[in-house]
């Protein structure tokens, strides 16, 4: 930011996201949709099918065990802000 003729700057958590929910309610949700992110909008076809088949096994496997697997997010989104003298 100072290379680019900015005289202070700032980073912030913008935005604070925490999940922690059931997987086969996330499944249902559409929560794990290839459209909810950009890093799932970035896989092939193929490899999130891979990825969502993964999780439906282990989801499986929990429930064999009397148990359930949860999806858990604690993601931080920065803002970075910059003055420049006017």
């Amino acid at each position: 930011m100072d290379a680019g003729g900015f005289r202070r700057s700032e980073t912030s958590v913008a935005q604070h996201i925490r999940i922690r929910t059931n997987a086969s309610e996330a499944l249902r949700r559409g929560i794990l949709g290839k459209s909810t992110t950009s890093q799932l909008a970035e896989l092939t076809d193929a490899d999130y099918a891979r990825g969502i088949d993964a999780i439906r096994a282990a989801i499986d496997l929990a429930a064999s065990r009397g148990e359930e697997l949860e999806v858990v997010a604690d993601l931080r989104l920065y803002v970075t802000t910059g003055w420049v003298d006017a």
